[in-house]
């Protein structure tokens, strides 16, 4: 009887640990759905880890006939070169309380484009449900300039009509749980890039355990 008992206890810890949700992110990745990128198969996904940690250059064939390469892994964020005009970022973000019972979202930032970039940020909990943008970070184009103290209201608005449509472009830390988000000029000539560059900023948004900010 007892070493029945002990069987089950066994088994039931066993099926506890398999289903508990991870926050490695080696694991989320292997986890992610093929709807989000559908450019890479579970396979694929092994691959680029596993290439990457024998230290071999983690490139495959993705599904679209092209090639896709993993160009950073490590423990908390991972960098991807899917083609010539996309690049994904990915990043595990420790939280001060549960989200879908794990203290901890995922952000995702997907940049488009060649010369000229946009990029999209989204969020998702460590079991891969989708969550709102907005309430981790402010993706609002305004607090992305400033008007010079000698630069009359006139001009300014003149230079902000000049980046219309507003595209942002964000880039993760590999490092540190930072956010970059700044405008893309490079539509414009190069008169016109160089005369918006007064107005555009950087800004490094650092994570408070429920957004950035």
């Amino acid at each position: 009887m007892k070493k029945v008992l002990f069987t089950l206890l066994v088994s039931v810890f066993g099926i506890m640990a398999s289903t508990a949700q991870t926050t490695d992110i080696r694991e989320l990745f292997k986890q992610m759905p093929d709807s989000i990128f559908p450019y890479l198969t579970l396979n694929n996904r092994l691959d680029c880890i596993d290439f990457k940690e024998s230290n071999m250059e983690a490139r495959v064939a993705n599904s679209f006939s092209g090639q896709t390469r993993m160009e950073v892994l490590n423990e908390h964020f991972i960098s991807m070169w899917m083609n010539n005009a996309v690049t994904m970022q990915m990043r595990v973000l420790p939280t001060t309380s549960s989200v879908d019972d794990v203290k901890a979202v995922i952000c995702m930032v997907t940049t488009y484009g060649t010369t000229v970039k946009e990029s999209t940020v989204r969020f998702f909990s460590c079991k891969w449900r989708p969550l709102n943008t907005e309430s981790y970070v402010s993706m609002n184009a305004n607090e992305l300039m400033q008007q010079p103290n000698n630069m009359p209201d006139e001009r300014f608005q003149e230079l902000s009509r000049l980046l219309e449509p507003y595209l942002i472009v964000a880039k993760l830390s590999e490092d540190v749980d930072e956010l970059m988000l700044t405008l893309s000029n490079e539509a414009l000539d190069e008169e016109n890039r160089a005369e918006t560059d007064e107005i555009i900023m950087q800004i490094n948004l650092k994570w408070s355990g429920k957004k950035f900010n």
